[in-house]
């Protein structure tokens, strides 16, 4: 019946071995799952300079915690203490000003709220995947204007690659990048309310070929305009000013405290093609093609 479908068993081989050359165990470069008593942190006063007057855990620590004002559209001032580890989590807790659960102990500014954003001390460059288990902030109470981001990001030039939850769009995922004076983003349907129960979210970069994951499934690809510069990565929790900009894309918290919580977080090399197999593979199927055009190799024929 399937008479001259043949299958050169010289075939098979190379090709299982440029499987295995592509599918190396990959290489971790970062891993916390929060499961200690204290974060591994040294606090920063401000963008790239740390605080001579607090106390330094661990000069050679895996996080920064951010204690500074951010930027003018986010209405939050980063407060250490609003970075909280509990039953193996990590809690990033977003509170109002003056609120009795968490007020700011040393002062809001102009900003309504307090909370939290890890930095990773290292930069992170091409070839890497940041992968994270967590649970969103739920922001059903204050009509929305919350984000939950996971990111890594370059100040000069600005370099920046995104995961994004907005509680305005419910149920979606925020991806994007910056790169060389261009951005590109999108919103991707989840399938479910990201802030009930716990999901794994990945990206990596290869180069200029940027790509997303939820669950383990591959959700987008976009191609930058030049491979993304390497860049600390950060976790944190925040809304929008009012009347700026950013408040009419995300929408602005009204609500008195709400927590974004990671499971993990871990950081590896992404997977390459080893050149050696690559090479030994290409060059055995070349062999054994020559060989089964030769009839130095009976092919394998189909019952038929």
């Amino acid at each position: 019946m399937f008479g001259g479908l043949r299958i050169g068993y010289a075939l098979l081989l190379p090709l299982a071995v440029l499987a295995m050359g592509s599918a190396q165990a990959a290489t971790v470069l970062f891993e916390e799952d929060f499961n200690g008593n204290a974060l591994d942190t040294q606090w920063g006063s401000q963008p790239g300079t740390w605080n001579s007057n607090s106390t330094v855990v661990n000069a050679n620590s895996k996080w920064v915690l951010a204690n500074w004002t951010d930027a003018g559209f986010k209405d939050v001032v980063w407060q250490r203490g609003h970075a909280t580890l509990s039953d193996g989590k990590l809690n990033i807790n977003l509170n109002k000003a003056g609120d009795g659960n968490a007020p700011c102990p040393n002062g809001c500014s102009d900003k309504r709220y307090a909370s939290a954003q890890l930095i990773t001390r290292e930069r992170f460059g091409n070839n890497t995947r940041v992968e994270v288990r967590m649970k969103t902030a739920e922001g059903q109470q204050g009509g929305g204007g919350l984000i939950s981001s996971t990111f890594r990001y370059l100040d000069s030039p600005h370099d920046e690659m995104d995961i994004e939850f907005l509680w305005k769009s419910d149920g979606k995922i925020h991806v994007g990048y910056f790169a060389d004076g261009q951005s590109r983003h999108e919103n991707i349907d989840l399938g479910f309310n990201a802030s009930e129960g716990f999901h794994t979210y990945a990206f990596e970069t290869v180069g200029p070929m940027l790509r997303w994951y939820v669950d383990g499934q591959n959700v987008q690809e976009m191609t930058a305009p030049k491979t993304l510069e390497a860049g600390q990565v950060r976790l944190d929790l925040w809304t929008p000013k009012a009347g700026t900009g950013v408040a009419n894309w995300a929408g602005t918290f009204t609500g008195d405290h709400t927590t974004a919580q990671y499971d993990w977080i871990k950081i590896s090399a992404v997977p390459l093609p080893s050149a050696i197999w690559l090479f030994g593979g290409v060059l055995g199927m070349w062999a054994a093609g020559r060989r089964v055009l030769s009839g130095g190799l009976r092919p394998v024929t189909q019952a038929g």
